[in-house]
């Protein structure tokens, strides 16, 4: 079942159910969006629809076989060559759209992390697509910008992350404790892919364990998710860094709504608490941090997120963060 975007979705079946494919001047696409969102189901989706022969629900042509089984001669997947989609890729997709379609009536070309076309790869792409004829179809899925040349031959479908009540819609059909589907749903902001990945990851339960470490309290310090942090860094400081790394936008996002909570907590508004299993102890942090103090510690959790999510967090800033929240106990 495909969760959220029915925007994006209907925009898609109407090029299928409304027969548009043929009067659009470029047959090219393009799903842009964030990591997690089903844009590779979805153009998997409209490929196996515009490549079926027979069009029937449940369709068992001969097309549909070969798609299923990933051996459809008029089907082409691009993906990144080690770190990036290289020249020679494309020049391959400009071999393949001078010869008509084997079986369906479109070749279908879908490049996958198509943002991680190098640029002499996009020049060369550009060039395919302006002199391109005949019945190929380019589905490109992209995270990123891609050259505005490219982008303006396109046309595009927007994918955005789902909204909390389809998040736990999901969840809820998934046997997780309401710890873990708390953890999950503030972890991902919204991208379904982040929740399976993560959930089904080996270290999964570890990471649950570890979160719920910064909820244990000691009768000793009402600081123990600061103290936590601190004994990471003095003990072992590559330990959790080592071990979570996959996990590491996760955790500040998780981090990040502990302290949220907090600031509810000081502020009385406990219906809107997101870690409810939790209520009970983060209730005993009341007082402990002023409000300033904590949009303090926000920002700087935020600040560590961009970096993340920008490729340029290293260890020295994310151990800053640690040396940062422990002297915001005040």
């Amino acid at each position: 079942m495909f969760y959220g975007n029915r925007k994006a979705l209907m925009n898609i079946k109407n090029y299928v159910l409304l027969d548009q494919l043929d009067t659009l001047g470029h047959k090219c696409f393009l799903f842009k969006g964030i990591k997690g969102l089903g844009k590779s189901i979805a153009a998997n989706s409209l490929a196996k629809k515009l490549l079926c022969i027979s069009k029937d629900l449940n369709c068992k042509c001969q097309s549909c076989y070969h798609f299923d089984n990933s051996t459809h001669p008029d089907l082409f997947i691009i993906k990144p060559s080690g770190s990036s989609i290289k020249k020679e890729q494309v020049l391959f997709i400009n071999q393949e759209i001078s010869t008509s379609a084997t079986l369906s009536k479109y070749k279908i070309f879908i490049i996958d992390d198509a943002d991680k076309m190098s640029v002499s790869a996009q020049t060369s792409l550009l060039k395919v697509l302006e002199e391109q004829e005949g019945n190929n179809i380019f589905i490109l899925i992209a995270h990123n910008n891609l050259l505005p040349t490219i982008e303006s031959r396109m046309n595009t479908i927007t994918f955005l992350p789902i909204n909390d009540l389809e998040v736990k819609s999901f969840l809820e059909e998934k046997k997780y404790s309401l710890f873990e589907k708390e953890i999950l749903s503030c972890a991902t902001n919204g991208q379904i892919g982040e929740i399976i990945r993560i959930s089904k990851g080996e270290k999964f339960q570890a990471f649950v364990e570890f979160i719920k470490k910064l909820f244990s309290l000691s009768s000793k310090s009402k600081y123990d998710i600061i103290e936590l942090f601190g004994e990471i860094k003095e003990k072992n400081p590559y330990s959790f860094y080592n071990i979570y790394k996959d996990y590491l936008l996760a955790f500040f996002n998780i981090l990040s709504q502990i302290f949220f909570d907090i600031m509810y907590i000081n502020l009385d508004q406990y219906s809107v608490i997101h870690f409810q299993s939790m209520i009970d102890i983060l209730i005993k942090y009341k007082g402990s941090y002023s409000l300033n103090r904590l949009d303090i510690i926000l920002q700087n959790i935020q600040n560590c997120n961009d970096l993340l999510n920008t490729g340029k967090l290293t260890t020295n800033e994310y151990f800053s963060l640690i040396t940062i929240l422990k002297e915001d106990k005040k």
